[in-house]
């Protein structure tokens, strides 16, 4: 009887080990749409913790000096809600932009990943797309070949445990004077899958490629996602991937518990 009362607060204990908070966001995206250039576009996040540990975020990590985070620096209890505010400085950056604010925690998911994305319509541009996008249709422009720019070349998913799935967003963007063809996605190894918003992408408007990255063992993966188009300069353009899974100690704890003894 005494192994068994034993047995029970040893379990007992190890749960209690791993009660942690939870982030949960409803919205975890923000598309701010065509801004005009040299505004300060602010968007709050909010998060509510749905665990039994109070939440303390020890910091928010943004991908770029243009954007300024700010977040709740008091505990988030069980129940509550916290907020992450994110301030994209559109001054002197034209065109698409994605950025993303890494947010750190004792959260259960320890790391999270916040986007914001629009477009910063500049100062000089005339004439108006479907997107409220301005360029000028003019039979020079169209001459100019499709040109692929994206609004980042590599990405570090950083520490990710075993058996869980992490997404990041990319911008596509046609500088040229003709549309823009994406004509494969590939994919070296089986460990990311992609979607794309659209395959032809007018002069000066942009689609969103989405990766996603299946963590199955541990390792440390360096992984080159490869854009096909009818860019002639880059036809194949490379975009590094990065990622540290790390063994998922909440489950291995689970699995061996199954395959131990029975009580005596």
């Amino acid at each position: 009887m005494k192994k068994i009362i034993a047995c029970l607060l040893f379990v007992a204990g190890g749960l209690s080990v791993y009660a942690q908070g939870i982030m949960n966001f409803p919205k975890e995206t923000h598309d701010f749409g065509t801004i005009a250039e040299g505004t300060l576009a602010e968007y709050e996040f909010e998060f509510t913790n749905t665990g039994d540990q109070p939440i303390e975020i020890t910091k928010v990590q943004a991908s770029c000096g243009c954007t300024s985070p700010s977040w709740s620096k008091e505990a988030v209890l069980p129940g509550k809600k916290g907020r992450i505010k994110a301030a994209f400085d559109s001054n002197g950056r034209p065109g698409p932009f994605a950025k993303t604010l890494s947010v750190y925690s004792n959260a259960k998911k320890s790391m999270m990943l916040l986007n914001i994305k629009g477009y910063v319509q500049a100062k000089n541009e005339s004439g108006n797309t479907a997107e409220g996008v301005k360029f000028e249709n003019t039979p020079e422009r169209k001459a100019i070949p499709p040109s692929l720019k994206l609004d980042r070349y590599e990405f570090n998913f950083g520490k990710v445990e075993s058996g869980e799935k992490v997404r990041q967003q990319f911008t596509l963007f046609n500088a040229g004077g003709s549309h823009l063809i994406i004509t494969a996605l590939e994919s070296k190894c089986n460990c990311v899958t992609f979607s794309l918003t659209q395959n032809a992408i007018a002069p000066d408007q942009s689609a969103i490629l989405e990766l996603t990255f299946n963590a199955d063992k541990v390792q440390t993966v360096e992984e080159l996602f490869i854009v096909r188009s009818n860019d002639p300069a880059i036809p194949a353009q490379e975009i590094k991937l990065r990622a540290e899974v790390q063994a998922n100690f909440t489950k291995t704890m689970f699995k061996e518990k199954k395959k131990s003894a029975p009580f005596e």
